[in-house]
């Protein structure tokens, strides 16, 4: 399944700050006889990162369409446990993870990836760092 998020309006009423990235023609420029480069397409990541909460609210799937698809997919353990429960068909569901055409999800992902990126390296400075 691919969540679009341009199409959601949600881009609109958002906003992102601007930032630098690397184009393969500024990349070149930095470049010398035995450099190396990595392909590293942030956007393949998208769903790795969680979605703010206070986004969460208003980029949900509406599940109408599915419901019946779903219906059929449902064991007969769990139709039960939710006629006991009497839990109505949920409308829409929550989105929890950054998505495609969603103006900040370049920015946050960025963000959580150098996040993540400083809590796996450590303090290099740290003897028991493995990364020294």
């Amino acid at each position: 399944m691919v969540y679009n998020g341009t199409s959601t309006g949600l881009n609109d009423v958002v906003w992102a700050p601007n930032f630098w990235l690397p184009t393969p023609n500024t990349a070149l420029r930095q470049l010398d006889f035995g450099y190396f480069c990595v392909d590293f397409d942030l956007g393949e990541m998208f769903l790795n990162f969680p979605l703010e909460e206070r986004f969460r609210p208003v980029a949900g799937v509406r599940m109408e369409a599915i419901n019946s698809i779903l219906d059929n997919m449902a064991t007969k353990q769990a139709q039960e446990h939710l006629l006991e429960r009497s839990l109505p068909k949920a409308k829409q569901e929550a989105w929890t993870r950054m998505f495609m055409g969603f103006t900040p999800s370049p920015y946050h992902s960025v963000r959580f990836y150098y996040l993540a990126e400083e809590f796996v390296v450590g303090n290099p400075k740290e003897e028991v760092s493995p990364l020294r």
